[in-house]
């Protein structure tokens, strides 16, 4: 497996080239061309926008998904993992601020940050998420092939989503099936995480935001998640609201932040709403998860 995806990361990392922010390993998500994929590639489009905190990349045209993985400093590992999907209306990314920015967070609380960049836009005649959801659904399984060389424990992997990432991630964590026909002994591992990070999510709610949207199918075997999200943000906070109370309805340990001010996609912009607080509890939150122990992995 590590033959492999050294000789993919070296051809990948020439597609990857322009990405001047990039500063963790990069891996493809697929060996050859993606399932499902009819349409022929088109030239990723990376638009930079200047933020008070720094300049920020969007990221479109995606055919070819990768993983840009920032591993947890060896003095601090503790063996955890987290998937990082950006938002972006599952049209473009917004890969530095609920991505990159994110990967580096986790690493100073000892977790491995790793940033999917899937699929986008939404192909025409395919359902929205679909063939992100084949992107990290993989992706997860693939984590876990490589688990023991990225010192990390597979039993300690979380998915974690902004926006329309939060709707992936929510897919991610509730879809029983497989979305695409395994493709080598990598699908034959779990596609589900152990723990569901959802912050500002997208589209979780039917029309007239009084149920979860039908394809969320919370059941007794989702993950613990951890909600996040402010109440005058214009993606209504219900989603939140809906997902969390699924999970209590099914006896899943969850928990719910839902501040009073942070609008939509503050992701770790430097922020004086009380929403500038979620990574703090997010951190305790992951700290007080009743996963296997770590300990064993972290080195002297």
């Amino acid at each position: 497996m590590k033959k492999i995806l050294c000789s993919l990361a070296v051809a990948c990392a020439a597609l990857c080239a322009p990405f001047l922010f990039a500063h963790g390993e990069i891996f493809p998500v697929w060996n050859g061309t993606p399932p499902g994929e009819t349409e022929p590639p088109k030239s990723e489009k990376i638009r930079i926008t200047k933020q008070k905190s720094g300049d920020e990349r969007s990221i479109t045209n995606v055919w070819t998904p990768t993983l840009e993985i920032f591993h947890a400093p060896a003095q601090k590992n503790t063996g955890t993992a987290v998937l990082i999907c950006p938002g972006g209306g599952y049209g473009s990314l917004a890969y530095d601020h609920e991505g990159v920015a994110v990967a580096r967070w986790f690493n100073t609380i000892g977790v491995t940050g790793v940033i999917l960049k899937y699929r986008v836009p939404t192909r025409p005649k395919t359902q929205r998420a679909l063939m992100p959801l084949k992107d990290a659904q993989r992706a997860i399984s693939l984590i876990r092939a490589n688990a023991k060389e990225w010192k990390i424990n597979p039993a300690r992997i979380g998915i974690m989503g902004f926006s329309a990432g939060g709707h992936l991630s929510a897919l991610v964590s509730t879809t029983a099936e497989r979305s695409y026909k395994p493709a080598d002994a990598v699908d034959e591992l779990p596609f589900r995480p152990n723990f569901t990070i959802l912050v500002y999510p997208a589209y979780m709610t039917s029309k007239g935001d009084t149920s979860l949207a039908a394809e969320i199918k919370v059941g007794t075997d989702t993950p613990p998640a951890i909600c996040v999200h402010a109440s005058n943000d214009p993606y209504t906070s219900e989603g939140s609201l809906l997902y969390y109370k699924a999970l209590k309805k099914a006896k899943v340990p969850a928990e719910l932040h839902i501040y009073a001010t942070g609008g939509h996609g503050f992701g770790m912009r430097p922020r004086i709403q009380p929403s500038k607080s979620w990574t703090a509890a997010t951190a305790a939150w992951i700290e007080s998860l009743k996963l296997p122990d770590t300990a064993k992995n972290r080195r002297p």
